[in-house]
């Protein structure tokens, strides 16, 4: 039931992407007269590319994941603590001689993650992303003309 749920909204996802040819279409890049036409172009295209955006988001954040190592193993660390937590559904873990439960091997884990996170710059690389989508769609929602009719 989940897995249909989620593939239905991957293709309704998918149906409203535009075109790659579409979205750097480079016969539609013009220079805003105005900072009032910027602020319409950027309306416009925002509600119009907004799935392509959330795409290039997800694009970026990938690479940066990619590019620092350290912290996709902290990633995928802590994604591993939770399934276990998870996994665990209110019941105990043996470590050794000692039983422990959710509620004292939850600290343990994120304990152990909180420090590795801080090593792994996360606050640099969640600025960085922000940063970079942000110039990368501000500028094409700014840089496209409005007068790009809805096909």
């Amino acid at each position: 039931m989940l897995t249909s749920q989620i593939t239905e909204e991957l293709l309704a996802y998918k149906a409203n992407l535009h075109l790659i040819s579409e979205l750097f279409n480079a016969q539609h890049v013009l220079i805003p007269a105005s900072f009032t036409e910027i602020q319409s172009r950027v309306k416009l295209n925002l509600c119009r590319f907004s799935d392509n955006y959330v795409a290039v988001l997800a694009i970026i954040t990938l690479y940066s994941l990619l590019a620092d190592w350290k912290l996709l193993i902290d990633v995928v660390f802590a994604a591993i603590e939770i399934l276990l937590i998870r996994k665990l559904d209110g019941g105990s873990i043996t470590i050794g001689q000692r039983q422990l439960t959710i509620p004292q091997f939850s600290p343990l884990l994120y304990g152990t993650a909180l420090p590795m996170i801080l090593r792994s710059s996360l606050l640099s690389t969640l600025i960085s992303i922000i940063g970079t989508s942000g110039l990368v769609v501000l500028s094409h929602a700014s840089l496209i003309s409005s007068s790009v009719k809805e096909s």
